[in-house]
């Protein structure tokens, strides 16, 4: 079974470039709708990208003109269309350690393949039907690229009900256009469509060419630290932890703080001592403290974390779009909003 996707890696490594639409859609606890995600792709591959990550424009699925994000190799590049403004960010590389860089969707399942060779306990399966299916199955682990990273790894505590599996389809040519991911965190299909690929190495190409001219420049601090003093608070959908739709409208209290956390996130429990004495403080104010929490542990396990910390507060159901919404980047701990909301 190993030889079926280790030849599967091989003809990755035989490609130079790629291009492709991309969706994702990822299955929140406690939602029926997915969350979708759509974007045109060229993506640059080398043998060497699992660890420097791999160089590729990210373009508006509808206008592959307009590119949104870039990474060469050194530098990462964003661009908001609508805002006409851009950040160029320097990655700084570690020796022995893989670029902290999102990675595009054929990068990514080469990361997973090496990982499962490299793995003893990994069950693969080959459906040699009409679309070639193969199946790799993680009993009791929970195995993770953190974010869209090359790297997987092994997240799994003992005593935790932990399972990963994932589902890829190949085309008539071997390589994946489909990838379904499922864990004790959740469930993400991707697929890709108008795949062009070139076995040709491309020659040298100047991706930052690309970049828009005329656009607004923004600095790191503003970037990463947004004011979003006196903006007007997004409403949204989300699900508790018994699977009741709510939104901003169903808080009660007269002061709103909002903190986007994870119960498997180091920094999120140092934050723990701050809002008890923020809760005790805003105690005569009515304040409501309202946990967002991304998919990043099992659903079971969150009344345990609640109750554990000590801390009342509502815990829902979120994802990074919704804290996008809120223009907040690295930040545990987010808007307060007062009782107009």
């Amino acid at each position: 079974m190993q030889h079926s996707i280790r030849s599967i890696l091989n003809k990755l490594y035989e490609l130079r470039v790629a291009s492709y639409l991309f969706e994702q859609k990822e299955f929140l606890a406690g939602s029926k709708d997915p969350v979708v995600e759509s974007w045109f792709y060229r993506e640059l591959i080398d043998p060497s990208d699992l660890r420097v990550g791999a160089k590729y424009v990210q373009t508006l699925p509808h206008d592959q003109e307009k590119m949104v994000y870039l990474y060469d190799g050194r530098k990462q590049v964003q661009v908001n269309w609508e805002n006409r403004t851009l950040f160029k960010h320097e990655i700084k590389q570690i020796p022995g350690k893989p670029v902290p860089n999102k990675v595009p969707f054929y990068t990514r399942i080469k990361g997973l393949i090496n990982y499962t060779l490299d793995s003893d306990s990994a069950q693969i399966e080959v459906d040699e039907s009409k679309v070639k299916v193969v199946k790799i199955d993680f009993p009791n682990q929970l195995v993770v690229a953190q974010g869209r990273k090359a790297i997987f790894v092994t997240m799994s505590k003992p005593g935790r009900k932990d399972f990963s599996n994932f589902e890829l389809h190949l085309n008539s040519d071997g390589l994946p256009v489909y990838l379904r991911s499922e864990s004790s965190l959740g469930l993400i299909e991707e697929s890709i469509s108008n795949l062009q690929v070139n076995r040709f190495d491309p020659g040298t190409l100047d991706l930052q060419s690309l970049i828009p001219s005329g656009f607004s420049e923004i600095e790191p601090e503003a970037f990463f630290f947004p004011d979003i003093s006196n903006a007007p608070a997004p409403d949204w959908e989300l699900a508790d932890l018994d699977g009741k739709i709510v939104n901003l409208t169903h808080l009660t209290g007269q002061v709103i703080v909002l903190c986007f956390t994870g119960i498997r996130c180091g920094p999120c429990h140092r934050s723990v001592p701050f809002l008890k004495r923020l809760v005790d403080d805003y105690r005569d104010k009515k304040l409501s403290l309202v946990s967002i929490e991304s998919p990043a542990g099992a659903p079971e396990e969150l009344p345990d974390a609640a109750s554990d910390d000590g801390i009342p507060r509502f815990i829902w159901y979120g994802h990074s779009v919704l804290l996008l919404r809120f223009a907040g980047r690295n930040l545990l701990i987010d808007p307060m909003f007062g009782p107009d909301a």
